[in-house]
């Protein structure tokens, strides 16, 4: 069994179709539709709701989310123009000064590997209808 540690948000928007209506009555010309009795239906309130799923704008959500990211990161927000033209193709990759850096990584990747395979040996566990291989400690 796992844990969902997932922060999930749902949003009811019959419910907030709900509270608009009320919030909006103090308007002049929902209260001449109040008053004749023609505002809006449970079913009107449902097709409103079903018309919203496909047409809320959730970008102030993800603009927020990125904001909140980048502060997390201590890093400022970038621009439009960063992200659009931050990637430059037909350049040469690796780019230049930093093939020694991506040796080194490689170099160390290799020496890890070496250490684990002198070290350690893999054992597989069998538990039914599952099988898993974990590293043991050689003697």
């Amino acid at each position: 069994m796992s844990i969902d540690k997932d922060i999930k948000v749902t949003i009811n928007l019959n419910k907030i179709v709900e509270q608009r209506l009320t919030k909006m009555l103090a308007y002049v010309n929902f209260g001449e539709k109040v008053i004749n009795g023609t505002l809006i239906s449970t079913d009107g309130i449902d097709e409103i709701a079903v018309n919203a799923r496909s047409s809320i704008d959730l970008n102030p959500l993800f603009d927020s989310i990125d904001l909140l990211i980048c502060n997390h990161l201590g890093i400022t927000k970038p621009t439009v123009n960063d992200m659009v033209h931050g990637v430059h193709y037909g350049e040469i990759q690796p780019e230049p000064g930093r093939e020694a850096y991506l040796t080194k990584l490689e170099s160390e990747a290799k020496k890890r590997k070496a250490y684990f395979e002198k070290n350690f040996e893999l054992k597989e566990l069998e538990g039914g209808s599952w099988t898993i291989e974990v590293p043991v400690r050689k003697k």
